[in-house]
């Protein structure tokens, strides 16, 4: 009877051991399970927060490339619009410089008909003054032959009114006028010696009594 109360009280002993065990083993299985879980949610975690990252990493980069494309697409457009605008502007000038040289084109004309019209204006007139000048000449050679004419034909009327020279006589001391025409036509009186006064006016001067020793008088033919 003791003896199978000890074998009891050891068989409740050993099975308080075994539970024991199996707790300690359980507790150990459980806390190796807890650290497994653990590690696993840590895992998890850990690939979530890099697939996270992977994920916004991707959004970035197709942000980036769509960006990018966006960017290429703008500056495509923007380059399109700014060779338009050259193409225009050159249009444009290319335009001003044509209208350019068609206004200068007739402002050539102009000036060249302007001066065409000038020249032939210039050369009427030129030959109408040389028409005027000739005329002016023509006019002024007769005038001057006939004012040449004139003068001879006056002038020889002159010579033909002028008495002819008989002789000379130059004044010596005592001579007079009455002298020397009473020496030449035989007579003194005035009459006579007025006469030699005439023909030597320019050399005696306005006083016929004032005759001059060495002047050289002309003795006129006596005229009735």
């Amino acid at each position: 009877m003791a003896q199978e109360e000890k074998k009891g009280i050891f068989g409740r002993m050993v099975d308080k051991v075994s539970s024991r065990d199996e707790r300690e083993a359980a507790e150990a299985a459980a806390k190796e399970a807890a650290a497994a879980k653990a590690a696993a949610a840590k895992e998890a975690a850990a690939k979530r927060a890099a697939m996270a990252k992977a994920r916004a990493a991707e959004a970035a980069a197709k942000a980036e490339a769509e960006a990018a494309d966006a960017a290429e697409k703008a500056a495509a457009k923007a380059g399109q619009a700014e060779k338009m605008a050259n193409a225009k502007a050159a249009a444009a000038e290319k335009r001003a410089a044509y209208e350019k040289r068609q206004r200068e084109l007739a402002e050539a004309k102009a000036a060249e008909a302007e001066a065409e019209l000038a020249e032939m204006k210039a050369a009427k007139e030129a030959e109408e003054s040389e028409k005027r000048r000739a005329a002016f000449e023509k006019a002024r050679q007769e005038r001057l032959e006939k004012q040449a004419a004139a003068q001879a034909q006056a002038k020889a009327a002159v010579e033909a009114a002028k008495p002819k020279i008989m002789a000379t006589h130059t004044v010596v001391a005592g001579d007079t006028l009455g002298g020397i025409s009473a020496k030449y036509y035989g007579s003194a009186v005035k009459a006579k010696w007025m006469q030699i006064y005439e023909a030597n006016k320019d050399v005696i001067g306005d006083n016929p009594g004032m005759i001059k020793i060495g002047q050289e008088l002309v003795i006129p033919e006596l005229q009735d």
